[in-house]
């Protein structure tokens, strides 16, 4: 069974993401790996895998 991501957690993340993508103001693919790896410190490891969970990228 394939399951839907939850709209809100997903919205929730992805604004994270996205603004700290848009503070660092990333460019290149050197700086856009840079945030990328600053960006894994800001989320537990429970928070990820909930976050994979809930988009169905992980069996349960």
């Amino acid at each position: 069974m394939i399951r839907r991501a939850n709209p809100a957690r997903s919205c929730a993340v992805d604004g994270t993401l996205k603004a700290h993508l848009r503070r660092i103001g990333a460019r290149s693919f050197t700086s856009l790996f840079g945030a990328l790896s600053e960006i894994c410190d800001l989320y537990t490891p429970d928070e990820c895998w909930n976050y994979f969970r809930e988009a169905g990228y992980a069996s349960t």
